[in-house]
């Protein structure tokens, strides 16, 4: 079995069994029990936050992105590829 399906079957399972409940449509054969190291070095992959372009400063080569944090939308400025937002 290739190491990406294990992961792949590790994050399934560990995020079943988050919620409580594994579904009958999912067998793992020969997968090794997910050890609360192996979730715990999954988690930071789980924790992913994104950002849209929203678009330019009128005059300025800065973007505008989208981001979000909890309940709340937020507009950031970006001066430079790569660079820190800010708002």
């Amino acid at each position: 079995m290739h190491r990406t399906t294990i992961l792949i079957a590790a994050l399934v399972t560990t995020a079943a069994e988050a919620r409580g409940q594994v579904p009958d449509s999912i067998v793992a054969e020969g997968v090794p029990e997910v050890t609360k190291e192996l979730k715990a070095g999954l988690a930071r992959y789980q924790n992913a936050r994104s950002a849209a372009f929203q678009g330019w400063v009128g005059g300025r080569r800065e973007v505008l992105i989208g981001t979000r944090f909890a309940d709340t939308n937020q507009v950031h400025r970006v001066a430079f590829p790569g660079g820190a937002r800010r708002n």
